[in-house]
């Protein structure tokens, strides 16, 4: 499984580094043993070939600099804290609702909303009429 030598750098290093990380799903693994296990001998080789497997949309990721992992299951989704959940949070948007008429009591006017409740409605200010 080694990546052949070519005038233009070693071809086949991004396919060898998959075949690599896939035999070893799910494990971290530091660059210079992928270097050791593909044979190849240029030192940016490996960074090449994730960073060309990345782009290409395979599922592997670099924990932290240096080290690759190919993942096969979805990763573990981090709890929310109190600063994403404000974040993500919409403003609820007021929405309508229709109520019927049903009749009116001492001033105050009785209505059946969509779920079958009765509320009552009062005036907030009272209207005065001009002659």
């Amino acid at each position: 499984m080694a990546a052949r030598k070519s005038g233009r750098g070693y071809t086949g290093a991004s396919q060898a580094v998959m075949t690599y990380l896939r035999e070893h799903a799910n494990t971290v693994i530091p660059y210079p043993e992928i270097k050791k296990a593909i044979g190849a001998e240029a030192p940016l080789t490996v960074p090449n070939a994730i960073s060309h497997l990345i782009a290409k949309g395979m599922p592997i990721e670099r924990p932290m600099s240096g080290f690759a992992v190919y993942r096969t299951m979805p990763k573990a989704p981090e709890p929310p804290t109190p600063e994403s959940k404000a974040l993500d949070t919409e403003p609820e948007k007021p929405t309508q609702k229709l109520y019927e008429f049903i009749g009116q009591s001492g001033g105050v006017t009785i209505v059946k909303g969509e779920d079958n409740e009765l509320y009552v409605v009062s005036p907030l200010a009272e209207y005065v009429t001009r002659p």
